[in-house]
């Protein structure tokens, strides 16, 4: 299952959501970001060619890989492409937000709640959502197979054939049995009592499903279990593995707390390096995005992590591509040249959308304010505010009909308003790290 291959350009209805959505809120977009990503492309490449497609496609293994950068340096970015790569591939893949309010990773019955409500198939069409949620991949496994091998193949598949298959949790085996068999049947108060199950709803209790010879309910100790049985039933439903991406996305870490939280975090995620290194997690990717303040004082502090991971960390490259480490503030990119290409590309994408071609001028302006923005002061996520101020920009030439030249003075006026702005309001975690 491979989504379909991107063409030459974008086509003018993605063009319009991708400036829409990084125009208004800098957000990285869900779809086409491809179409816009600079600077980290020998890295998604290695991951690619080395994990994608031999060690966790080939050899159905499994590997981990810690990425590291300051806070609004790209990791949210990063990790956006990583999953338009792995879709690219026919893997499942979920993209969780850790938080010490709404996922610590210190709770593996959130985290595993989070994973199967988040994990998602690749859209079919660029202007398509995914297909996000263990169930909604589940429908749309009985969907497909129901046209390719009837319903009598289905039905033989799903009672003779998927029983048998290796899951460590039988208990998760066998509700995502009976819920592609209530979805066959149109069971739909069946589907509903077995979706809030497998998605971990609070509500549900084991009373509930006993009657479908379902004797336990998600809890704290079992999400690990049921994590690990949930990637490998994915195994099972002809992907090629999955893809998940854990990510430290506010300034303030989900393992930050008491000492108790500390240590179950970091138990919880040598559990999970544990596993990949065993190959307890077939077909699976984990990639745990973090600031340096974790591997210089947290990881430092926790010796069994310390000891799996490697110190000192070794940065993952074309020619040392089995190193643990992403480390993303060593791409080899002058930050001016990477937000005069971020510009160009944005630029591109702009003519796409609103017909008009890229002019000498723009590119000159690109250059203007990339350097203006690489020049300032402020402590502020660099490509945020060039994004924002540029798609301004071009916004107001267009209305305008001018191709008017942007001095380097009108630059650092407009970078200024723009960081007054943002500011004065709600600042958005996701766009800081773009």
């Amino acid at each position: 299952m491979h989504a379909p291959a991107e063409s030459s350009q974008p086509s003018r209805g993605l063009a319009l959501k991708i400036l829409e959505r990084m125009g208004e809120s800098g957000i990285p977009p869900e779809r086409g970001i491809g179409w816009v990503n600079v600077g980290n492309g020998e890295l998604l490449g290695v991951l690619d060619r080395e994990y994608l497609d031999l060690q966790l496609g080939e050899a159905g293994g499994s590997t981990f890989k810690l990425v590291q950068a300051t806070y609004g340096a790209g990791k949210t970015h990063f990790l956006y492409c990583l999953r338009d790569r792995a879709w690219q591939r026919g893997y499942l893949a979920a993209l969780v937000n850790l938080s010490p309010n709404e996922c610590p990773f210190h709770e593996p019955l959130r985290v595993y709640a989070k994973v199967a409500e988040e994990l998602a198939i690749h859209p079919t069409g660029e202007l398509d959502d995914a297909v996000r949620g263990i169930p909604e991949v589940l429908r749309a496994f009985v969907d497909g197979q129901l046209e390719a091998w009837g319903d009598e193949g289905l039905r033989d598949w799903l009672t003779q054939t998927l029983p048998r298959m290796p899951v460590d949790r039988v208990s998760l085996r066998k509700v995502a049995q009976r819920f592609m068999l209530a979805h066959l049947d149109g069971n739909q108060d069946e589907c509903d009592l077995l979706e809030a199950w497998l998605l971990a709803h609070e509500g549900i209790k084991a009373p509930d499903v006993k009657h479908l010879g379902i004797f336990e309910v998600p809890s704290r100790d079992s999400a690990m279990p049921l994590l690990r049985s949930l990637v490998q039933l994915v195994r099972h439903l002809d992907y090629k593995g999955t893809v998940l991406l854990f990510d430290e996305a506010e300034k303030t870490l989900s393992i930050s707390g008491s000492t108790r939280v500390r240590d179950a975090t970091l138990n919880n995620l040598r559990e999970l390096i544990d596993l990949c290194g065993k190959s307890q997690l077939p077909g699976t990717m984990m990639v745990y995005a973090v600031t340096p303040e974790f591997t210089n004082r947290v990881m430092m502090d926790y010796p069994a992590l310390k000891q799996r991971i490697g110190h000192p960390l070794q940065a993952m490259s074309v020619r040392s591509p089995k190193a643990p480490l992403i480390d993303l503030e060593t791409l080899e990119i002058d930050v001016c040249d990477m937000l005069e290409q971020i510009g160009l590309r944005l630029a591109d994408v702009f003519a796409v959308a609103y017909q008009r071609p890229v002019t000498a001028t723009q590119r000159d302006n690109a250059q203007t304010l990339a350097q203006a923005t690489a020049d300032t002061a402020l402590e502020f996520a660099h490509r945020r505010l060039f994004v924002k101020t540029w798609i301004r920009w071009l916004d107001e030439q267009r209305l305008a009909g001018t191709d008017a030249k942007l001095t380097a003075a009108t630059a650092r006026r407009r970078l200024q308003t723009e960081f007054e702005q943002l500011e004065t309001g709600e600042e958005d975690e996701d766009f800081s790290d773009v």
